[in-house]
């Protein structure tokens, strides 16, 4: 087979459409006749929906990396692309054009910043691998959201999180403070969890305990997907669960 169409293209103005193939090529093509005006190689295949900001394009890769590229004629805007642990598969998020979030297929959540294309921040959601559990599970590969001053990442152990970010200060430095974690559906009887904060809110011993989707903020609270166990609203100050709606069968 030939490089796939796994990420959604991105529309570029009213005139141009960017592709980005599991080859790793990145077009800029004409969106009345479909001509390319330019194509870029980078290292390793490209899932990931690129983000679109401005002049500017991140794209993740297969590979780990993050590439910042001009959107006019496909050059790199960083001196090196960021590199990350695990392969990027879903599409980053901006923090007032200063932070780029981002998560891997490992379960890191990165900040990296946009200005010199360095890396941070890293939190580790604690993949199943790492806790002696069956790597067996449904990777939904969910983008970070950000509202305002806060973003939720949620991870393949079930776990969603929040963290606080401000910055810079008079030394260029950013500050990510650690608020709460709620593990939605955990595999094991008693979370194996390092953060004493974390707020086991179901237990489960099913393999499929993946919060697969982005979390998404409400007006009534934090709306979050666990893959066993359907839908919940969480308190978004605690992390508490406030309804739990399982969402079974067909």
């Amino acid at each position: 087979y030939g490089p796939m169409q796994l990420a959604s293209p991105v529309l570029v103005g009213h005139r141009f459409v960017l592709s980005a193939t599991s080859g790793g090529s990145v077009h800029l093509l004409n969106a009345s006749d479909g001509a390319i005006v330019y194509s870029t190689k980078l290292t390793g295949g490209i899932s990931a929906t690129p983000l679109l900001v401005d002049d500017n394009v991140f794209i993740g890769t297969e590979e780990g990396t993050i590439h910042l590229l001009s959107v006019c004629d496909g050059k790199p805007l960083w001196e090196k692309p960021v590199r990350v642990k695990g392969a990027v598969r879903s599409t980053p998020v901006l923090w007032q054009d200063s932070l780029l979030f981002v998560q891997d297929d490992r379960s890191v959540l990165h900040a990296v910043d946009t200005a010199t294309g360095e890396v941070v921040y890293e939190y580790t959601g604690q993949s199943f691998a790492e806790r002696g559990l069956s790597p067996f599970t449904v990777f939904g590969y969910p983008s970070p959201s950000i509202a305002g001053d806060t973003v939720y990442a949620a991870f393949e152990t079930g776990k969603v999180s929040r963290r606080e970010v401000s910055g810079p200060d008079e030394a260029d430095n950013f500050t990510i403070v650690a608020d709460w974690p709620a593990v939605l559906c955990d595999s094991s009887r008693k979370p194996a969890d390092p953060d004493k904060l974390a707020i086991p809110i179901c237990s489960s011993r099913r393999f499929f305990t993946d919060a697969d989707s982005t979390p998404t903020l409400a007006d009534e609270g934090l709306v979050a997907g666990c893959h066993c166990r359907g839908l919940f609203l969480l308190d978004p100050a605690t992390g508490k669960s406030r309804w739990e709606a399982p969402l079974r069968g067909p």
